[in-house]
């Protein structure tokens, strides 16, 4: 709305780019603003044709474009010196017109850092650029394209076709002096479906970025010369959000961006994998300069890791030590991670498959949460192709389903399995009113519990899947999953293409947490059993459970169709903070 109501001609945007000038990568600089009148801007950058005899003029149509004119006369009125518009169908059922300049925000979190004098939000968006605006008000202070993107921007002449752009998340490290005031602040961020980078910019003063540096691998194009290349060949599509974090360094500590190796698009619907995948990596990088610091992949590394990485401090010295991530063949993996100056003993190996057989196909997209134990640690994670959201599993064209893990890491010498876990599915140990078999299963159930390295259970709906990571408070571990094609017994409010549904388990055991199912109470007595695991809370793909403390209470909250819902969460007491520390 703020985009829409400026006036672009009096008060234009502050678009930039980088055009390859070494001494000039400070983004506000005349040479990097992408404008008509900007002769470094050519037609070339643009990937337009020298043999294109509309070459200019296409050069002009593209930046107009960006800027939020209509130069392709998109609304058909012959105007192309207006703003831009978008449709949409109103309550009443008629189609209206209205500005519209940005662009769609998919998969890019907005990121929001406190300079003391200005909040400003950091997002990236599907019309080519990451934005810069001012938390107080919502205008733009500026817009960045990568330059690989800039041979992209044509496609937009194409008004049917969805483009992807700036689709990953931007991740911040900042650095305070003794008074809390801003001594530095990086901002790097991945393209995921956009493309095969990573980009850092210094955002110290947020009104004159400027470009740090762009990794890619050596293959990517285009190349335009700036890129830090080397160490990178197992890079995919740049998924994975950096986890910026300390580790030990000497007798101090260095900051580190970590990323995994991202996604290969083999592993869309209807596309087919080789025996290794892209993004079959991970990596550690200097955040100064983008150089490899570290990377690990081998041979049983075959499938691409688009997921966020998890980060632990197990021995509370402020630097990380331990990693896990998973891949897309189901597999879990830990990193140990020593100090710099013995980087070549930093390890990474297997701790849990999955899938037992090629014809086994769950994928792990979301990082794991972890809950410490006093001799080990739990690992929580769930499996789903969130690429295919509406693939009916447990189908016999596809017989896999999905499921929901627990896995307890004692850095296990080789792979567990399902084998060594406790399948829990039935909830046996909830079942009311049990036979004195029934006593004996639940009785041998829980030493089995005791005993085995975890639990795991079957999501037992026909395509239902984990849609994001867990989180555990309380000792309650909250899972959110997607199952397509709305069941007809359903609420008819809900609208969408699937259901949405929350599951509260108990920790250890996988027991139902809440009384979720009102309808297998009695008049004597609540019922909690297996149908209590999770409840329906709309249509649509959910997010992660998000706990917040408000006013001293816990609250948990989930986005879903367009709205947010709040789960019962497992602790009611009031919190108090003991004590705090800054992190960067």
């Amino acid at each position: 709305e703020k985009l829409a109501n400026r006036d672009l001609v009096n008060d234009p945007r502050k678009i930039y780019t980088y055009v390859g000038l070494p001494n000039k990568k400070t983004l506000s600089d005349a040479e990097n603003a992408f404008t008509v009148n900007n002769s470094y801007i050519t037609y070339q950058k643009l990937g337009i044709s020298e043999s294109d005899p509309d070459r200019e003029a296409k050069r002009e149509r593209i930046i107009k474009f960006i800027h939020g004119f209509d130069s392709y006369d998109w609304d058909l009125n012959g105007i192309t010196d207006e703003k831009r518009k978008a449709s949409y169908i109103n309550d009443s059922g008629q189609t209206v017109q209205v500005e519209w300049i940005l662009g769609a925000f998919i998969h890019s979190k907005p990121l929001i850092i406190h300079y003391g004098d200005k909040s400003v939000i950091y997002a990236g968006a599907n019309d080519g650029m990451l934005h810069a605006f001012d938390d107080s008000d919502g205008r733009e202070l500026w817009a960045f394209i990568p330059p690989s993107l800039l041979s992209k921007l044509k496609d937009f002449e194409s008004n049917n076709t969805l483009q992807i752009f700036v689709d990953g998340t931007p991740k911040a490290y900042i650095e305070r002096k003794r008074d809390g005031s801003i001594q530095k602040v990086y901002i790097i961020f991945g393209l995921r479906r956009g493309g095969d980078r990573y980009l850092a910019l210094d955002v110290t003063n947020y009104n004159a970025p400027k470009l740090l540096w762009e990794i890619a691998p050596p293959t990517s194009s285009p190349l335009l010369g700036h890129e830090v290349t080397t160490g990178f060949d197992r890079l995919g599509q740049t998924w994975s959000a950096p986890l910026i974090k300390k580790v030990a360094s000497g007798n101090g500590s260095k900051v580190v961006a970590f990323f995994a190796g991202g996604y290969d698009t083999c592993n869309d619907p209807n596309m087919s994998c080789g025996s290794t995948q892209k993004g079959n990596a991970l990596y550690a990088i200097d955040i100064e300069n983008g150089s490899l610091l570290w990377s690990f992949s081998n041979a049983d590394m075959k499938f691409s890791i688009p997921s966020d990485i998890t980060a632990l401090d197990t021995n509370n010295d402020g630097n990380v030590d331990r990693l896990y991530v998973g891949d897309l063949g189901g597999q879990l993996w830990r990193f140990d991670i020593k100090n710099l100056d013995n980087i070549g003993e930093w390890q990474g190996k297997r701790i849990f498959r999955a899938n037992q057989s090629s014809s086994e196909k769950r994928k792990i997209f979301y990082p794991p949460d972890v809950s410490f134990e006093s001799d080990y640690e739990w690992v929580y994670f769930g499996t789903g192709d969130r690429e295919n959201p509406k693939q009916e599993t447990g189908t016999a064209s596809f017989p896999t389903q999905n499921r929901l893990y627990a896995i307890k890491d004692r850095n296990p010498s080789t792979p567990l399995t399902e084998g060594n876990l406790v399948d829990v599915t039935s909830d046996i140990l909830q079942k009311p009113n049990p036979t004195p078999e029934d006593i004996n299963l639940q009785r041998q159930t829980l030493n089995n519990l005791n005993t085995s390295s975890g639990w795991f259970i079957t999501l037992e709906n026909k395509g239902e899947k984990t849609t994001a990571s867990p989180v555990i408070f309380g000792g309650i571990v909250y899972y959110t999953t997607f199952t397509p094609s709305y069941p007809t017994e359903g609420d008819i409010c809900f609208l969408g293409e699937g259901t949405a549904r929350v599951y509260a388990l108990q920790y250890k055991t996988g027991n139902a947490a809440f009384n979720f199912d009102l309808e297998n109470d009695t008049e004597e007595r609540k019922i909690i059993y297996k149908s209590d695991r999770s409840m329906i809370i709309g249509a649509g793909i959910p997010s992660q459970v998000v706990i917040a403390v408000v006013k001293g209470n816990v609250v948990g909250y989930v986005g879903v169709g367009g709205g947010i819902f709040s789960p019962e969460m497992g602790s009611k007491k009031n919190i108090i903070p003991l004590y705090w520390r800054r992190v960067f």
